[in-house]
């Protein structure tokens, strides 16, 4: 299908598919155009991001989950010859500042990218539209974020453009596109069959595809994976509030990452030896003393409300035990969390066991309640929830290789310390202060001041 409807005089024939043509000229507030593998869904969102960046004054965003697959996939489409296809900006009609991450279209508006690995760049936008690619990957809050950016008044239909692979139908985007009604949001399907400028050698590849993987990515439906190894968790039953005063003491499960994710997932225990998690820590590319800083105040905010508000008992009041259950081969960071004076152990790291103990514990138990449940507003919480409804095995009945699995280790960790009811090996803040050969009985006045003192800093 050729079209220039709707575009600039200068603007050049481009030949696209039923799908494509229909998501480009969608005027609804928020659009997804859901496509299996080779349905075009890059080059048609970048082709939105140039008709809405042609207009003098606005600024149009474009993005993905983190800058450098940005830059090796969506970018190249839009910037550089992508197989036989041109690129959607043609050479000579624009400016490209790689070091700001813009491109100025020559007597039109600006194009800005960046991934949602750099959120204070992004927090600072003043956006026409914005376009997101491989949206899947993106949590509900950098979506809203995102959303919140598109006040730029010369910008001539304000709107937010995604591009996706399927992914399971407990993803927030096939909830907010498929079951919430509001008639300001559109969803276009594309199957691979459907781009018919595909090569029959890759059709023919795609033909082979079975079960889940032919749904998701040939035929292009929201399903899940078979094989989820936490098939038992529902966030209709897990997603609980409970009010941090029911938890007795904090663990902390830790996994090391660099480039790949760094994790901690804090979990409150009540008296019953439920678990309940209350945020994660999950981030990239953070150095390993600025990840012990974080650790130092991980969950002060919300132990700090156990604090009695009468002056006379704050004063002796102490936070409860935290522990940080790590990574048994990251000795290192156990290493450096224990010169930073903070409490640790080495996990347990059988990965069949702790899994077991993980989907034991979110069973119901004899009350009806499960023994490990999930803060629904909880920061962090979208990254553990994209994780637990990913997490499947692979044909050696083993986690499959390759994917997110770091908040699920910070989750295993503690289940398996936990395992049995037993008491855990817990040091308050006081003793872990003390030295060694001061006893309870012996902490003077004086002493007292000074754990006050610690205290103040540390909630």
């Amino acid at each position: 299908m050729t079209s220039t409807e709707g575009l600039p005089e200068n603007e050049i024939e481009i030949e696209l598919l039923p799908k494509q043509h229909d998501f480009l000229f969608s005027t609804a507030t928020e659009k997804m155009l859901s496509g299996a593998f080779g349905s075009g869904k890059s080059r048609i969102l970048c082709y939105d991001v140039v008709k809405h960046a042609m207009q003098p004054g606005n600024l149009v965003g474009l993005f993905r989950k983190t800058l450098t697959s940005l830059k090796a996939t969506t970018l190249r489409v839009l910037l550089k010859n992508d197989g036989n296809l041109p690129p959607v900006l043609p050479e000579g009609s624009y400016k490209h500042n790689k070091s700001e991450h813009t491109i100025q279209i020559y007597d039109g508006g600006e194009i800005i990218y960046c991934g949602f690995d750099d959120p204070l760049r992004m927090a600072s936008m003043n956006l026409g539209s914005a376009f997101i690619d491989e949206a899947r990957e993106i949590t509900e809050e950098e979506y809203v974020m995102v959303l919140g950016r598109l006040r730029n008044n010369a910008d001539f239909c304000r709107q937010l453009g995604l591009a996706t692979n399927p992914d399971a139908p407990t993803h927030f985007l096939y909830n907010r596109f498929f079951k919430e009604k509001d008639n300001s949001r559109a969803v276009f399907h594309s199957k691979s069959i459907d781009n018919f400028f595909l090569p029959q050698d890759y059709l023919d590849r795609l033909a082979k595809f079975t079960g889940q993987y032919r749904d998701r990515f040939v035929l292009g439906k929201w399903v899940a994976f078979e094989g989820l190894i936490f098939d038992n968790f529902s966030r209709d039953v897990h997603l609980v509030h409970r009010d941090i005063s029911e938890f007795k003491y904090f663990v902390i499960g830790v996994d090391e990452g660099y480039q790949d994710p760094a994790v901690m997932c804090l979990f409150g225990v009540d008296g019953d030896s439920r678990m309940h998690l209350l945020k994660v820590y999950y981030r990239r590319k953070i150095l390993q003393q600025d990840f012990v800083r974080a650790a130092n105040y991980f969950g002060a905010e919300l132990i700090a409300r156990l604090r009695p508000e009468n002056p006379i008992e704050a004063r002796d009041w102490q936070p409860p035990d935290r522990i940080f259950v790590i990574d048994p081969s990251a000795a290192g960071l156990k290493a450096a969390f224990e010169e930073a004076g903070l409490d640790c152990v080495s996990a347990n790291n059988a990965v069949f066991e702790g899994i077991q103990e993980t989907r034991d514990r979110f069973a119901l138990a004899g009350d009806g309640r499960p023994r490990l449940t999930v803060e629904p507003d909880g920061e962090g919480i979208d990254e553990w929830l994209t994780e637990i409804e990913s997490y499947h095995r692979g044909k050696d009945e083993k986690p499959a290789k390759g994917i997110l699995d770091h908040a699920m280790d910070a989750t295993r960790y503690p289940a398996m310390y936990l395992k049995g009811d037993a008491p855990p090996r817990l040091y308050s803040l006081e003793k872990s202060k003390r030295e060694d050969t001061e006893t309870p009985a012996e902490i003077t006045e004086e002493n007292r001041e000074n754990l006050y003192e610690r205290q103040e800093a540390w909630t």
